[in-house]
């Protein structure tokens, strides 16, 4: 999705996304922390890992398989 995202809009709007979906994820991770709700807090923790880890190029083996 990430590839097809760059060809639509290019780099910039690509890296737009990227950093609102870091925020989105890190208030969700603030909220669930908030509200003592570790469902919450597990399910945002693991958006912000996955991506960090697309960011960073290391995701390629979760979505080739």
């Amino acid at each position: 999705m990430g590839f097809r995202v760059k060809k639509l809009y290019g780099v910039k709007r690509d890296k737009w996304f990227r950093v609102m979906e870091i925020m989105a994820a890190l208030c969700g991770l603030c909220i669930g922390i908030i509200l003592n709700n570790t469902t919450l807090t597990a399910v945002f923790l693991t958006l912000l890992l996955l991506s960090y880890m697309r960011e960073h190029g290391m995701s390629e083996s979760f979505y080739m398989k």
